[in-house]
């Protein structure tokens, strides 16, 4: 996708943000809020939004600098109704492979509508991200979501999810890899009476990909389980669980004529402590396994991360 294409893509963006806000300069009260998420980490480069084409180099963990800063204006209009626009900044700078240093910008506009009791909720979001390497384009994502969320029940939270997104990829490097997405998932909240940051988040998901070239086509089922405790007013643990199933839908490659099927696990637990009220320093240790049937896309190893978040 070209340089032309994204331009009016932002440009609207931000018509929608600057006239919606302006005309919500009436109703309730807008705030601005900072997020920013900074680390050192030893991590996995090769999830989703890092599609490569097929090549000789083996996968594997990386070490490197990730810092993500989402800046956010936040406007309620009335009736439980509130406009959320955003923007995330993210840079990836990694020790040994500057091939896979990036930049990722992707400006956001989100909507949600509160039923009158509080126990439904409607979220659509639509975003546009545009990845870069070594100052070119390395894909560009435009993405739309709707979830529908149920609190009726007490401590409970029930969230029905579809995504659909298109990675557009830069034709002069990378050939085959444009492809849709469907997404389709369902999660459940139990947040524990009495226990305030006691909470537990079960997840499933199922995805399908059609890309230009069939042999980056998928299917791909994923479960994921994450528990947040309370360990003090300051210090929280998080604990989580990652399951993914992937099978493409043609041969890898020539040389390697066999359908590639990725199982791909990962399990982490977080220590999150506050500083202040804006300031907190964490860490993160885990394991991770990417178990494939092509011997360049196996992998696996621990993963860590240590760095700051702030909140403004």
């Amino acid at each position: 996708m070209s340089q032309s294409t994204l331009t009016p893509a932002l440009c609207l963006m931000t018509a929608l943000a600057g006239g919606l806000v302006l005309s919500g300069a009436e109703a309730q009260d807008a705030r601005f809020e900072l997020r920013s998420d900074n680390a050192i980490a030893r991590m996995d480069p090769f999830l989703g939004d890092e599609l490569e084409e097929g090549g000789a180099r083996a996968f594997d963990l990386e070490t490197g600098l990730d810092s993500n800063t989402w800046l956010r204006w936040v406007q309620p209009t009335g009736e439980g109704k509130v406009w959320r626009f955003e923007t995330q900044g993210r840079v990836r700078v990694f020790e040994d492979r500057d091939d896979l240093n990036s930049v990722l910008l992707t400006p956001r506009v989100q909507y949600w509508h509160t039923s009158q009791d509080r126990d439904w909720q409607v979220r659509a979001l639509a975003s546009y991200g545009y990845m870069m390497r070594d100052g070119a384009m390395h894909w560009a994502r435009p993405e739309a979501e709707l979830q529908l969320r149920y609190r009726g029940v007490e401590n409970r939270e029930t969230i029905l999810r579809a995504r659909v997104n298109q990675y557009n990829f830069n034709e002069g490097r990378l050939v085959g890899l444009d492809q849709t997405r469907w997404r389709l998932g369902a999660e459940q909240i139990w947040r524990f009476e009495g226990l305030s940051q006691d909470q537990l988040r079960l997840s499933a998901f199922y995805e399908v990909g059609d890309a230009d070239d069939n042999r980056h086509s998928f299917t791909e089922w994923r479960m994921a389980a994450e528990y947040q405790r309370a360990l003090g007013e300051k210090t929280q643990l998080i604990a989580r669980l990652d399951y993914r199933d992937r099978d493409y839908d043609d041969v890898y490659s020539n040389a390697l004529a066999v359908k590639r099927a990725d199982q791909r696990w990962q399990g982490d637990v977080e220590i999150d402590h506050k500083l202040s009220e804006r300031l907190s320093l964490y860490g993160r240790a885990g394991y991770v396994q990417n178990a494939s049937n092509i011997p360049v896309r196996d992998y696996d190893g621990a993963v860590v991360r240590f760095g700051f978040k702030v909140a403004l």
